[in-house]
């Protein structure tokens, strides 16, 4: 940096000024036998200015923010472990894949809250012990079905990136069921996007998710996913599902509101009717 090369005949009032500059510039009165300046004029510009970040204390704790933030996410690659409530080799039972044999990853942990969730023992990912990436990839291998299915809780609680790329090196197709609430990871051949009520979803899953897929749960619950429909990308699937509990009430509606609009389909959890996982 250069100390004082922003002068006050530079900036216009009300400039917003963030000062990256940082110089040890000699001085006797400190007892490291130097100060921190920046670039900028700082007693001559400040009165001019909106907002002006002082040196030191302005971008620095965002630096060491943003080095933290990136040191964490570099300790997530390196760590490959996962709480896995379980892991099963079924059919699917529900969405767009129905009737396909499926290696099913389940994840411990989940924040969302679904009232009628018929995985609650999910939730605390505390109480599921870890499974490193290989040994998931190995346990997917040891059957013959091409499609891996991530589901939760809610998987995206995790940076699932390196359990994809090693999955799709294996010749695996890799599949997810989220609430869309955390940050997108992980290379998908299908993204199963079905949002709830109880925590907003980033619009990301609008633009990438290959399937919407909502749980009805009340009639009022029609209108709730019409407006997501709204928001999807024009390739998406879009079904409605009954929630089991309420199926006999519930389902005659989805039926008539199907027929009504016929863009939608129905996804119903045939695997409960079969009896499987």
């Amino acid at each position: 940096g250069k100390p004082g090369l922003i002068t006050a005949d530079m900036v216009k009032s009300g400039a917003v000024i963030i000062d990256v500059g940082t110089t040890r510039v000699p001085d006797d009165t400190k007892k490291s036998g130097f100060r921190l300046s920046g670039d900028v004029d700082f007693e001559k510009v400040a009165p001019l200015s909106s907002f002006i970040t002082p040196v030191p204390g302005g971008v620095g704790p965002l630096t060491i923010a943003s080095l933290l933030l990136n040191t964490l996410k570099a300790y997530n690659l390196l760590v490959d472990e996962i709480p896995i409530m379980e892991s099963f080799y079924t059919i699917q039972g529900e969405g767009c894949h129905v009737g396909k044999a499926a290696y099913f990853i389940r994840t411990g942990g989940c924040d969302v809250g679904c009232h009628w969730c018929d995985v609650k023992a999910s939730w605390e990912a505390k109480n599921h012990p870890n499974f490193s990436v290989a040994r998931l990839v190995e346990m997917a291998n040891e059957h013959p079905a091409e499609i891996v299915v991530i589901t939760g809780g809610e998987p995206l609680m995790y940076d699932l990136s390196q359990l994809t790329q090693q999955l799709k090196a294996a010749q695996k197709n890799t599949h997810i069921e989220t609430s869309g609430v955390y940050p997108l990871t992980g290379d998908w051949d299908w993204i199963c996007f079905s949002p709830k009520k109880f925590k907003k979803p980033r619009e990301v899953f609008y633009e990438r998710s290959d399937e919407l897929k909502l749980v009805i749960y009340h009639k009022s619950d029609f209108k709730w996913a019409i407006e997501h429909s709204k928001k999807m990308n024009p390739n998406a699937k879009w079904l409605l599902q009954p929630e089991w509990s309420r199926q006999e009430e519930i389902l005659p509606l989805i039926i008539a509101f199907v027929k009504e609009y016929p863009r939608w389909s129905i996804s119903l959890q045939t695997h409960k009717f079969m009896d499987i996982p």
